[in-house]
């Protein structure tokens, strides 16, 4: 999967032998005010509308909340500086998923 975050320019992250191995998701986070939890909440919206996209074809059951948890991990682990530090400041869940991965 290639997941692409559109700020002023477009960031790329690939997620080699990640559940979501097909195509290219955008999730638009301008105008997103992480500091505060209506963005976060934003940010989350944004993210579930893409990763429900991502995992609609060919994954039932377990394997699509496992495409859906690996969306949205993928998401977050793509955020860099602020907006990462505020996000999971206010999403203590995604710490710990991304606690093993460089940031």
């Amino acid at each position: 999967m290639s997941l692409s975050l559109v700020v002023a320019a477009a960031l790329s992250i690939t997620a080699a032998g990640s559940p979501v191995s097909k195509g290219d998701y955008s999730i638009d986070i301008r105008g997103i005010d992480f500091a505060t939890p209506s963005g976060a909440d934003e940010f989350d919206a944004r993210v579930s509308r893409a990763a429900r996209r991502a995992c609609s074809s060919g994954y039932v059951g377990v394997r699509r909340v496992t495409c859906l948890q690996q969306f949205r991990i993928e998401a977050a682990a793509s955020l860099k500086g602020e907006p990462r530090d505020s996000y999971l400041a206010s999403r203590p869940q995604y710490v710990a998923a991304l606690a093993d991965r460089e940031l």
